[in-house]
């Protein structure tokens, strides 16, 4: 886990923060840092799979759904340089420039078995290689940079004010890589299609820019009513303010929304989150509110 000055900063000023040797009592709110690494609670794809083996049965295939995916071989978005591609077609397999998605490739594969996606401990998937078992990304339910935008947004006449809520939250512990903040989602429609899961990035754009705004938008929501209550609070015994407890509200923004999240597809036929949150904004003609 690198340590950088960035890392550890928020308005330019530094900010508790505590890489924790595991899954909770880590403290973070900075952006994340790619790799998988395994008992480091700022490794949001080691989180992120904690969280799957939770909810592994969002990522088996079914004989039913075996059978319907038909006899045929796939040909799934892949992600990888010159050399991952160079390995593939050394071993024979067959590995195509996309021509819809930028910088991305499609990778030909046979039709998944029932257990070839499953989430467990003793295999491959999910962890080192974003490609196992097909392309995939750990998405933040609420992204770090749209929180410390919100922090920034609420209380933006007291940036001093900003940082010290920012460092009450961290301490109380909070940690935005934390698991039920994590969700795996796949890249290709195709897979999001069989497993009814949005995939995480239209990758014809790469980014998710109307899911960040909604959830910009909840976070906000709360935060404020969360920060009427502390100071109520704070009217009625004195004392300093509890701006800890607002750690808790983001949680409660992450559970209700990684629900969300997870049945956008059957809920609202929706293909991938940022549709989702074009779908789910109150500005939007077809919003659902």
């Amino acid at each position: 886990m690198g340590k950088s000055d960035k890392h550890l900063e928020f308005l330019g000023k530094p900010v508790p923060h505590h890489p924790a040797g595991g899954l909770s009592g880590g403290k973070c709110i900075a952006k994340h840092e790619p790799p998988y690494k395994e008992n480091c609670s700022c490794s949001h794809r080691w989180q992120a799979f904690e969280k799957a083996l939770e909810k592994a049965s969002q990522y088996e295939v079914t004989d039913e759904q075996v059978r319907s995916s038909g006899d045929k071989r796939w040909g799934l978005l892949f992600r990888g340089g010159a050399k991952a591609v160079t390995r593939l077609e050394k071993r024979g397999e067959t590995v195509a420039l996309s021509s819809e998605n930028k910088g991305m490739y499609r990778h030909e594969v046979q039709r998944p078995q029932k257990g070839d996606w499953d989430v467990a401990r003793g295999k491959y998937n999910f962890k080192w290689d974003c490609n196992k078992p097909y392309y995939h990304e750990a998405h933040h339910v609420v992204p770090d940079a749209t929180l410390r935008a919100v922090i920034q947004k609420v209380f933006s006449k007291k940036p001093e004010l900003a940082i010290r809520v920012a460092s009450e939250m961290l301490n109380a512990p909070y940690n935005v890589h934390h698991k039920d903040n994590m969700i795996i989602l796949p890249m290709d429609e195709r897979v999001g299609d069989l497993l009814q899961l949005p995939i995480h990035r239209e990758t014809k754009q790469c980014n998710h820019t109307a899911y960040d705004m909604y959830v910009e938008k909840k976070i906000e929501t709360r935060l404020r009513a969360a920060l009427r209550e502390i100071m109520k609070k704070h009217d009625e015994e004195r004392g300093e303010p509890q701006y800890k407890d607002l750690a808790k509200a983001i949680e409660e923004v992450s559970r209700a929304t990684y629900d969300e999240v997870a049945n956008a597809r059957r809920a609202h036929g929706v293909t991938s989150i940022d549709e989702f949150g074009k779908k789910m904004l109150p500005s939007s003609p077809t919003s659902s509110r």
